[in-house]
């Protein structure tokens, strides 16, 4: 690479490789429209809008549409945080997790509540945010058929019902 010196063996690569430096990106999404510099990345972006999540974690069974995010998912069980905050004590098992928490300190969240103002560092966290002010709850419990806004708390939740007899 002319740009940053790293080197390639097939051209294919390289090519691949010098859309980092140009910005290029020739693979879009025909539903929402979001472009991306290679074709696997346009495929796993697919699986937002097809729910579809092949990598599952083997100790909780969560499911990922990335197998990158079921890596980092991963060192949440092994407790590892490899990640430390430069400017306090904290360390976090992912980069976008410390990435994440410097929000903390310099006080600039990306993603606002227009209701309340509250900021978050992830729209995800936002958009959960916001069911509590719509007041919707869309994960039922199957079990006793409690509903819950958040999916976290449908999980927490169900081990309540763990060792009782289903009804």
């Amino acid at each position: 690479c002319d740009v940053c010196g790293k080197k390639f063996d097939r051209p294919s690569l390289l090519k691949r490789h010098m859309r980092t430096h140009t910005g290029e990106k020739p693979h879009a999404c025909d539903v929402c429209g979001k472009a991306f510099s290679t074709s696997s990345s346009l495929n796993t972006h697919r699986r937002i809008h097809s729910g579809e999540k092949p990598h599952q974690c083997q100790i909780c069974g969560k499911r990922f549409t990335a197998s990158s995010n079921l890596y980092y998912h991963r060192m949440t069980h092994k407790k590892e945080k490899p990640h430390k905050c430069s400017l306090c004590a904290k360390s976090f098992p992912t980069p976008g997790d410390l990435k994440s928490h410097m929000y903390v300190h310099n006080g600039s969240w990306p993603f606002k509540c227009e209701v309340c103002s509250r900021g978050f560092s992830k729209q995800t966290n936002l958009k959960n945010h916001m069911l509590l002010h719509s007041g919707d709850k869309p994960h039922e419990c199957p079990l006793c058929h409690k509903k819950f806004a958040l999916q976290c708390n449908l999980r927490t939740h169900l081990k309540t019902h763990e060792g009782m007899p289903n009804d």
